[in-house]
């Protein structure tokens, strides 16, 4: 699949009607310099996209994580009581 070349947010604007058409067959690319870029897709682009099978507690799991030694320093806070009159 060829990508298309990526449009400005002005020729976006300009034109929202020719993008969404345009994204009827591939995903339309609105870029600009120093901000994120837009993508146009259809539904069924969107479904054919692959799928995350791990969750966010999955991904950021550390197994063997208890084999680390790790010992923290203990903190040299003083605790004053409260003055109460």
């Amino acid at each position: 699949m060829k990508t298309p070349p990526p449009l400005s947010s002005c020729q976006l604007d300009e034109a929202p009607t020719d993008a969404m058409d345009g994204a009827s067959k591939d995903p339309v690319v609105s870029e600009e310099p120093a901000t994120p870029s837009r993508e146009l897709i259809t539904d069924d682009h969107g479904r054919a996209l692959p799928t995350q099978s791990e969750s966010i507690i999955e991904l950021l799991a550390m197994p063997g994580a208890a084999d680390i030694d790790f010992e923290a320093a203990r903190c040299g806070i003083a605790i004053k009581p409260a003055e109460l009159e």
